[in-house]
Order: C-alpha cells, then sequence, then structure tokens
C-alpha cells in the first residue's frame, strides 16, 4: 500500500487529510471551538503542501535513514541497501 500525499481532488487515506484532521482537531483543544469554516481550501492547498514536501524529502532521503536492520529472532544485523516507501505524490 503506498503512502500518498493527496492532493486536492482526493484526500482520502493521505497524509495531507491526517494533517488536517490533527490541526482541526487540536483547534478545537486550543480554543475551545471548532475550525472556522472560512478559508478551507487554502488550508487544504497548505496541508497539501506540507505532506508533499515531507514525502518528496523522504523518497529521496529513504536509502540514507535506515542502513540496517536488526531482527528479534535472528542474530545479528543486516544490511538494507534498498529501501522503498512506496510514495505517491
Amino acid at each position: 500500500m503506498a503512502i500518498k500525499a493527496g492532493n486536492l481532488d482526493a484526500l482520502a487515506d493521505s497524509m495531507a487529510l491526517a494533517i488536517q484532521t490533527e490541526f482541526e482537531t487540536l483547534w478545537e483543544q486550543v480554543y475551545d471551538t471548532p475550525l472556522p469554516s472560512e478559508s478551507s481550501r487554502q488550508r487544504q492547498i497548505f496541508f497539501v503542501a506540507i505532506a508533499r514536501g515531507i514525502l518528496t524529502y523522504l523518497d529521496a532521503k529513504q536509502n540514507e535513514f535506515i542502513t540496517s536492520m536488526q531482527f528479534v529472532s535472528w542474530p545479528g544485523s543486516e544490511n538494507v541497501q534498498n529501501l522503498d516507501l512506496n510514495i505517491e505524490l
């Protein structure tokens, strides 16, 4: 299953939707009121841009942040030659 950044026409099951949901939840916790609906399109553009930026960066650097894995039932560790996060921008 791909890790999806999301886009303005398809937010379902995407990082952008997760960011938007957390923003709405945090807003309500901090301000004790629902997030105003004005500027919702601008916020969606912002959340999609954040998700795309994060996933573009991770995609470019994915072989740098995990270089070995150690398995509990396997002695020692194995070097990772390639890592594919299956990112969908």
